[in-house]
């Protein structure tokens, strides 16, 4: 190779290694975005990104930003925004995981705060439709009315969100039987409607 040839790689090289970081801007762009876009928190500040870095296990991840939806409107809009952007979510409720399930490096949906309602108990169909922020032990008291109660026994019943129960790894799926028992109780899950291009 000529003299020209090893100046033009080294040239290339040197490019290589001094490429630009957008990351700044692709994450205010995203914050921008949400806070144009969904009707609820979006936070993206130092010290919320700290508190959420955390849960009940020993790990720590701080995410990029954190959203508290107030409708299931906004939820839905969060999910596919970071969808369209390709930025993780990590559901989180209670905080309650003793595994880091509920932390992660990209957006946290935190729907304790604003979707935490119980919509309709069934006495006779034995059901109840529930947000996704409704505490277990919240659920059974107003269930307790009718005689029913929401069966998987978990130690953190006072924390523990019913939409992070549902999920794998969950408080409550500590082992088949109680997942199996989950996944029984809550037979129906109305999930948001997300289609990826």
């Amino acid at each position: 190779m000529g003299r020209w040839g090893r100046n033009l790689l080294s040239v290339v090289a040197l490019g290589c290694s001094r490429a630009m970081d957008f990351t700044p801007q692709k994450n205010t762009a995203l914050l921008n975005y949400l806070r144009r876009h969904v009707d609820g928190e979006v936070r993206f500040d130092s010290t919320t990104r700290q508190l959420y870095s955390t849960d009940a296990s020993i790990y720590q991840i701080e995410p990029l930003g954190v959203v508290i939806p107030k409708t299931t409107v906004a939820l839905e809009a969060a999910v596919q925004i970071a969808l369209e952007m390709h930025v993780p979510i990590v559901p989180r409720g209670g905080g309650t995981s003793l595994s880091g399930q509920s932390i992660g490096a990209g957006i946290v949906l935190d729907c304790s705060k604003y979707l935490n309602n119980i919509l309709d108990i069934d006495p006779q169909q034995r059901s109840a439709r529930v947000q996704p922020g409704v505490i277990l032990d919240q659920l059974n008291r107003a269930l307790d009315a009718h005689s029913l109660m929401f069966g998987p026994p978990v130690a953190t019943a006072s924390r523990a969100n019913l939409g992070g129960m549902i999920l794998p790894g969950s408080p409550a799926d500590f082992g088949k039987l109680v997942a199996d028992e989950t996944e029984k109780w809550a037979k129906v899950i109305r999930a948001a409607n997300i289609k990826p291009d």
